[in-house]
Order: structure tokens, then sequence, then C-alpha cells
């Protein structure tokens, strides 16, 4: 049952900032119907802050021509401990630094030069040190609007998996990525979409990055018949975004006969999870951005679209996943009365661009 302890308090920190038409105290909470003012997006953040000092959330939705606003007890702030994100990172590190070993292996095999240890190991902590630094700025990029909108969220914890190991006939890359914790929903729908976007966007530029560095440091094949020597499970890395295709033109060379750099292939990865993230699905970071001027049912829609697309260009068990995850549909922001800002919307044309140019047919 709700604690009405607070409900004076409650009462005065709506009624100081809109004009009230009705009011309703039920168990879980507070429900005001109020007047939708010009400035309505600036007064309800600031509602929102006031009242999550005394423990609660608010939320705001359209009804005809006036504003319903929802109060409710706002989930504890936890206390995380330090330890997880260092266990995590460290077991990450050890699996990324099996599958760096290997494609720094199969690097030099493409050269065909035959590698001192402490070549392999500089290459092998190139990769680790270039693919963790993308997916790390990719959540960082996450972290940073979440906190600049004055909301909490916690550090990344990195996702180990299996590594890649070559000629196994496993394709992996010793980590499931990273993920944050966001402690409370998206204020409102610029913050959705700032929120969605900023780690794709982040983690792309990283990417780029790292995409120049490792095409400058992939020369031609030594022996093009390497090539068929290391096998279907370091071939896929062959399957270039457009991206990648334009740096090698520019240097007037073919990835499909080069020996990709380790970092060339970190960056790879970062591209591809740029791509897979950006789709306009469920939650991922791309429904976010799509959510945040969509409605449920046409986020439903399109996610289904989506996942018809990903099936085709081969990625279907990430099709399933995005399959079942439309089932539980974004919420959206915490207020939805006011629509996403022209610019945001005028940037959706770069989305798609970002989109086009890391996309991987596998």
């Amino acid at each position: 049952m709700l604690s009405f302890g607070s409900q004076p308090s409650v009462e005065k920190e709506v009624f100081s900032r809109f004009s009230v038409r009705e009011e309703y105290i039920g168990s879980s909470g507070w429900q005001f119907l109020v007047e939708k003012t010009d400035d309505f997006k600036l007064r309800f953040k600031d509602l929102y802050f006031s009242l999550r000092e005394l423990g609660f959330w608010a939320f705001a939705r359209k009804q005809q021509d006036l504003v319903l606003i929802s109060i409710v007890k706002a989930t504890p702030h936890k206390e995380r401990n330090p330890w997880i994100y260092i266990g995590l990172l460290a077991v990450t590190l050890a699996s990324v630094a099996v599958s760096g070993y290997e494609l720094s292996i199969a690097y030099f095999m493409a050269l065909g030069v035959k590698a001192s240890s402490a070549s392999v190991a500089l290459t092998t902590a190139e990769f680790v040190i270039s693919l963790l630094a993308i997916l790390g700025i990719h959540e960082m990029g996450h972290k940073f609007v979440t906190e600049r909108s004055g909301e909490r969220a916690s550090w990344p914890y990195f996702i180990p998996g299996p590594p890649y190991l070559l000629g196994a006939g496993f394709l992996g890359i010793g980590t499931f990525g990273a993920v944050i914790m966001a402690e409370e929903p998206p204020l409102n729908r610029d913050h959705l979409f700032d929120l969605g976007v900023s780690g794709p966007m982040a983690g792309f530029v990283a990417s780029v990055v790292a995409a120049a560095i490792g095409v400058a440091l992939s020369p031609p094949l030594a022996i093009p018949s390497a090539l068929q020597r290391l096998g279907q499970d370091y071939a896929i890395f062959y399957r270039v975004p457009l991206l990648i295709q334009i740096f090698f033109a520019l240097k007037g060379q073919s990835p499909y006969y080069s020996a990709l750099n380790p970092i060339l292939i970190a960056s790879w990865i970062g591209m591809l999870v740029t791509f897979l993230n950006l789709l306009p699905a469920a939650q991922l970071d791309g429904g976010h951005v799509f959510r945040s001027f969509l409605t449920q049912r046409q986020m439903m829609a399109l996610s289904v679209m989506v996942t018809i697309l990903m099936f085709f260009i081969g990625y279907w068990l990430m099709a399933l996943l995005v399959l079942l995850m439309a089932f539980f549909p974004d919420p959206g922001a915490l207020e939805e009365v006011t629509p996403l800002s022209k610019g945001r919307k005028s940037s959706l044309l770069l989305i798609l661009a970002v989109i086009l140019l890391t996309a991987i047919v596998i």
C-alpha cells in the first residue's frame, strides 16, 4: 500500500506548477488531470526531479485536451558492488585475449611470415585494447547522456563470451559486449532519443578511428592462397561493411586479398555492434530512437518488419532475440506529451546513413 505521509508535499509540488482539474489518490499512487502549458516539458522536468527527492516518479500522458500526471513510488537506489565490474572486466580481458591471440596468428599466416612471440603479443594487445575501447566508449556514450540529464546509471558491465578459436568451426570474439544499467526511465522523448543514439554513435566514431588505423596496417596478402588456408572461420571477416571497403578503395587495395590486422577486425566487430544496435526494433538502441516518435503499436509493427529483414540477411539468431523482445514493448519516456524536437528528427537521415555504412550481410 502507498504511504500517504508525503501527500501534502506531493500535492504542493504539482499544484505549484500546473492548473489541476481533477485529483485522485489510489492504492498505487496519485493521478492529477492538469492543463497543458506551452512550457510543459520544462515544468514536468522540474516536477520530476523535485518528486524524486521525495522518493517518487512522475509519468505524463495525453488525455484528450488535458494531461494525466501519474505519481508512483520510485524504485530504491541501489549501491553496486565495484568488484562485480572488476571481475567481469578481468574475465572478459582473458577471453578477448584468447581471441586476439588466434586472430594474430591468422594475421601473420596471411602475411606469410613466422612471427616472434613479441610480435604476436603486441598484435594481441592491440586487438584487446581496440575492441574493449570501442565497446566501452559505446556504453559510456549512454552513461554520459543519462547523467547529463540528471538521471543515474551504472558503469559498464563487460560480458565475457566464448573466444574465437581458429579452425574450430565457431565464431566468437571473447565477449558479448557490455551494458549499463539505468536506474530510472528516460525523462522525455528527447532523452529517449539521445539515450538510444548516443551509444551507437560514440561506438561508431571509435570504430572509424580503429578502421582507419587497421586498414593502414593491413597489407596485401603475400601469398594469395593464404586466404584458402585460413578457412571459413577467418574468411567471415572479409565480408566487410561499406565504410571499410571505402577505406581500402582510398588506399588502392582490395580488402578481400589483404591480411586483416587485428585492429581492423576489432573495428569490424564495432561496426557490427553499431549496425545491429541501430536497427529500429524492440528495445535495441535503434528501437529507443524510433520509439521516441512512434506509438507502441507502430513500434511493434516495425520490429516485426526488421525481424524478417534480419532473417534474410543472415542474422537469424539475433532475429529470434528481437522477436522475443518485441513482446516486451518499450514503455517509452516518463513524459510523452511533448513531441520529439525537430533537430533530432532531422538527424534520422544521419542514423540511416550510419546503418548503411556499417551493414554486414553474413
